[in-house]
């Protein structure tokens, strides 16, 4: 999925902004030359797992310097699948693109980029228990410990064995802070976050309780 429509959206929008009103007069001459070319950037905001469908969801801020897109897609008989995000803002020169997110949330100053890391545990078709080390890898990648990992962890299938753990990060706007297993943003090593949501403030961020059902809509 691309984020071409919005930004020819932003393109005709200053388009418009740009155009003057009056009476014409023919005996004007425009030395002013040609407008400037507006320049027009495409960017993948979801290069990670497709699912069967998926829905795009995008925001823009109040000023229009900046924006954020959404690709939600999901699985099979509407099974849970890691979402991804683009984000970019003019003002601040700064733009950043995450597969791999149950959720994301943008604080109320559009300052700082709240999303929870999806960690999919799988096993195979034949064994109904996860991949050797996998668990240990994502204990790795999160600094959480394996028994809290699975006790925190909820069903993403209702076809096959897979565990899923979502974890916390944070993003600053025009920082370049990441964890060092180079997920981007501070990770925080809390197993909870399948929804998160600023409160009105920006000074606190809530963490929603894992789903009670394998639906990528399903509420926390």
């Amino acid at each position: 999925m691309n984020i071409s429509r919005i930004a020819t959206t932003c393109v005709t929008l200053a388009a418009v902004t740009a155009c003057t009103s009056g009476t014409p007069d023919s005996t004007k001459v425009d030395t002013a030359g040609p407008p400037a070319a507006s320049a027009v950037a495409k960017t993948i905001v979801n290069t990670g797992t497709i699912g069967m469908s998926a829905k795009t969801r995008w925001l823009m801020s109040r000023d229009r310097t900046a924006f954020i897109a959404v690709v939600d897609p999901v699985g099979v008989e509407a099974e849970p699948v890691p979402n991804a995000f683009f984000f970019g803002s003019e003002s601040q020169n700064f733009q950043i693109r995450v597969d791999s997110v149950w959720d994301v949330a943008v604080s109320p100053a559009w300052d700082r980029i709240a999303y929870s890391r999806a960690f999919v545990i799988r096993g195979s078709e034949s064994d109904t228990s996860a991949a050797p080390g996998a668990w240990n890898a994502a204990a790795q990648l999160t600094g959480i410990d394996t028994a809290t990992l699975r006790t925190s962890s909820f069903a993403s299938s209702g076809m096959s064995y897979a565990r899923a753990v979502a974890v916390p990060a944070v993003v600053r706007v025009g920082g370049s802070e990441s964890s060092p297993s180079g997920i981007p943003g501070k990770l925080y090593p809390i197993a909870r976050g399948w929804r998160v949501r600023w409160t009105s403030d920006g000074r606190a961020l809530g963490l929603g309780n894992n789903p009670a059902r394998a639906q990528d809509d399903e509420f926390s």
